[in-house]
């Protein structure tokens, strides 16, 4: 067995909580590390120039993507295309990462991971509690730094057991 059928068997063994809590450390651990930059207005975004052209039909986990500006839900998607074996460079280059986080993450949840990071509602979001939607856009501070934000973030959904919780 590879290290990476190890690395998947291992993490398909988890719960559906005990999966977002690990997302969600291997996030926080890339941005503390300067790996991932918190920014607004998008889901990922290389900031080095790439070595090579990513290859659609290979793991993201096998390419070098490089540090890479991220949102809330772009910091959750490449941790996962890390931590498990299922996302592509296609999903990376054309794919919507919510897609890949939905396996673990609510569409509720991960609309309000987005408004709390972006601190706006996007006509797009769908979640139906408009009081936690509230909550989440003043979950940090409006002027606040997006990687203090992203950090607070990552933090609450550890410590809430793989659930956001504004």
């Amino acid at each position: 067995m590879t290290k990476t059928e190890k690395r998947n068997r291992r993490f398909g063994g988890m719960s559906p909580a005990e999966q977002r809590v690990a997302i969600a450390r291997d996030a926080l651990s890339w941005l503390k590390a300067r790996a991932l930059i918190a920014q607004k207005g998008f889901y990922t975004k290389r900031l080095e120039a790439p070595t090579g052209p990513l290859k659609s039909n290979v793991q993201l986990r096998e390419q070098t993507l490089g540090r890479c500006q991220v949102c809330g839900i772009g910091a959750l998607f490449l941790a996962k295309a890390v931590r498990f074996n299922d996302v592509t460079g296609w999903d990376y280059l054309m794919g919507n990462p919510r897609d890949k986080l939905k396996r673990h993450f609510s569409l509720d949840q991960l609309d309000m991971i987005e408004v709390a990071f972006e601190q706006d509602v996007y006509s797009w979001i769908r979640a139906k509690d408009a009081t936690a939607l509230n909550k989440a856009k003043t979950f940090a501070p409006r002027e606040g730094d997006p990687g203090a934000r992203l950090t607070a973030i990552l933090k609450n959904i550890i410590a809430n057991n793989g659930t956001f919780v504004p």
